[in-house]
């Protein structure tokens, strides 16, 4: 009857803000959203109980579905977070890879209890889909799917036992990169001490007030032991300047980047090669 429909309803919400409370998740499961959005009408008259029955299995079962996801989080540790993103730019080819930052779970016991995914939001109710990887010191590798004309997405992670939102944190999509290129940097070699300012020519360099995110110059090594990053100053279209921070002494290549970790394309002119050394010590006169 009416009054048990009511009491389910408030049940419900109880469970439901207790799971958004210990994950974040703002979304009821599948198919209690289902039922709703299918608008059946009941059926009519005093003594028809058919819809009411009905509507209050659902509510039941999608309680139970809730209050199976909170024992899991409870055991995990939660209330727990996807605490930040890194980086939160990246280019529409995809590929960039993002670290999560997990606050109050053992990701350990998560993990272990099964795959685990990154949901990328396409459209309402609609995700690409990518491994979680469990990184050895902590935290979540996702991998950025290609996702060509969206700008903007939001992610969460996904396993059969639990869902945890990042919340307000999303990850853009930067595109219009297709004719950056780098002609020449001068000089071509930087001391390891850093301080040194180089001039970086090329084509399509968006100038600050054409786009909403810092460029920097962006040197990756060939021994592949991370990358380093300088604000860079750019003076037009096909110029721009970076003074470069202390480096280890080695070869590699000199690009660009948004988001301080992917160049901001993977094309071969969109890089030049780039040298760091040691300066000369004087040990002594004699």
């Amino acid at each position: 009857d009416d009054e048990k429909l009511e009491r389910a309803r408030l049940e419900l919400g109880d469970v439901f803000n207790l799971r958004r409370t210990l994950s974040g998740e703002a979304a009821f499961p599948h198919r209690y959203r289902s039922q709703l959005e299918a608008g059946r009408p009941c059926c009519a008259g005093a003594a028809c109980t058919e819809c009411q029955t009905e509507q209050l299995e659902n509510l039941q079962a999608t309680g139970l579905t809730l209050r199976r996801e909170i024992r899991v989080l409870e055991l995990l540790g939660c209330p727990c977070a996807i605490a930040s993103i890194t980086p939160q730019l990246g280019p529409a080819a995809g590929g960039t890879q993002i670290f999560m930052a997990v606050s109050g779970m053992d990701l350990t016991m998560a993990f272990g209890f099964g795959p685990v995914e990154c949901w990328f939001s396409r459209e309402v109710e609609q995700y690409v889909k990518t491994r979680a990887v469990l990184l050895p010191g902590g935290g979540v590798r996702c991998d950025a799917p290609e996702m060509a004309r969206l700008p903007e997405t939001s992610l969460s992670l996904h396993s059969a036992n639990f869902t945890l939102s990042a919340g307000h944190a999303s990850f853009r999509y930067i595109e219009g990169f297709e004719v950056f290129t780098i002609d020449s940097v001068a000089p071509g070699a930087s001391p390891s001490t850093g301080g040194a300012k180089v001039t970086v020519s090329g084509e399509g360099f968006p100038m600050a007030s054409e786009v909403d995110f810092e460029l920097k110059c962006l040197f990756m090594p060939d021994a592949g032991e991370g990358v380093s990053v300088a604000p860079a100053d750019v003076l037009d279209n096909s110029t721009l300047t970076c003074v470069m921070p202390p480096m280890a002494p080695g070869t590699g290549r000199l690009s660009v980047t948004y988001n301080e970790r992917d160049a901001v394309s993977d094309d071969e002119l969109a890089s030049v090669n780039f040298a760091v050394y040691d300066h000369p010590r004087i040990q002594g006169i004699w």
